[in-house]
């Protein structure tokens, strides 16, 4: 019966224990008769075998052995079984060593293999350096004209100069590239202008085509080069205080806040609904909105023209006299 390394070390597990099973039954095992022999072959391990059904069975590495070597351990009849047992840990231990080395030779050898190759590379490309390097310079120079070649395909006429489409509106502008068959538009807005200058909302400050801002009508540039078209909008202001803030205050404070901050369409509302004015304050806020939205936060922005609303408590026995 063959075996590999790991059943035959199971096989010494297994008998050792029966032998002591035998022992504690009281059974004389003195001489029991053991004659096992490990022999090195070039045969496949077998998975199916049946240790111990036969202490006369013939044990037999799964390993080559090497020319002239002769690397069995033998257990003849009369020997003790503590004996038997030591000679074939000692057996295992060997193959397990022998196999080591065997791996080792193995890794050794592939590794030879490879710096070889290596050195072949080298002296491959020591020897033609040359021609190497003018073939790769052949391939770069091919490579840049190839890409020129299809950047010129891709240019267009832009069909607009830079100083007629400066004062558009920016959707116009857009959509006059766009026709002239450009696609990679984006358009930038600044909020920067000034009560003064809200006639010029919307209007084009400046057109940039692939990072140049100056061109003719019959300029060419690539369908896909970018394009950015800047246009100006109302400035944006913080507001003064929140929503909340804003109720804790007199109407005339706030409006004050608002004017002061740089909105300039601020108006107010009075609401009569006080009756004596001992629990709230006449005049005191009742509410503020922006552009309709009456919960805002502190940090909050808006543009200089949205319309404040300030609305605020007023005695009823006022709203004659307002009239």
């Amino acid at each position: 019966m063959r075996m590999s390394k790991k059943k035959a070390r199971k096989l010494a597990d297994e008998w050792y224990k029966r032998t002591l099973e035998e022992i504690r039954n009281g059974n004389s095992i003195g001489n029991q008769s053991v004659d096992y022999e490990f022999e090195s072959n070039n045969d496949n391990d077998s998975d199916d075998y049946d240790y111990m059904s036969d202490l006369d069975n013939t044990i037999t590495e799964d390993d080559e052995e090497e020319e002239g070597e002769d690397d069995s351990t033998s257990y003849s009849y009369g020997m003790g079984w503590p004996e038997a047992i030591s000679q074939m840990y000692d057996t295992t231990v060997k193959y397990l060593s022998e196999k080591e080395l065997r791996m080792e030779a193995i890794e050794r050898m592939k590794q030879i293999e490879a710096d070889r190759e290596r050195k072949m590379r080298y002296a491959f490309y020591k020897k033609h350096w040359k021609a190497i390097t003018i073939l790769l310079l052949m391939l770069v120079v091919a490579g840049v004209g190839a890409l020129h070649y299809y950047e010129l395909q891709k240019r267009i006429e832009v069909g607009v100069s830079s100083d007629e489409l400066i004062g558009t509106y920016y959707n116009v502008t857009e959509g006059i590239l766009q026709g002239n068959g450009f696609t990679n538009i984006q358009t930038k807005c600044i909020s920067d202008l000034g009560p003064s200058d809200l006639d010029k909302e919307g209007l084009v400050s400046d057109v940039a085509i692939g990072g140049r801002n100056s061109f003719e009508k019959t300029s060419r540039f690539p369908y896909d080069a970018r394009i950015e078209i800047i246009y100006h909008n109302a400035k944006s202001i913080k507001v003064p205080m929140s929503s909340k803030e804003a109720k804790k205050c007199n109407y005339e404070e706030l409006l004050n806040a608002f004017k002061e901050a740089g909105f300039i369409s601020v108006r107010i509302e009075a609401d009569y609904d006080l009756a004596t004015g001992w629990l709230i304050d006449a005049g005191s806020v009742k509410q503020v909105s922006i552009n309709g939205d009456t919960s805002f936060k502190e940090s909050a922005s808006y543009r200089l023209d949205a319309e404040v609303i300030i609305i605020y408590h007023e005695l009823t026995k006022n709203k004659e006299q307002s009239q």
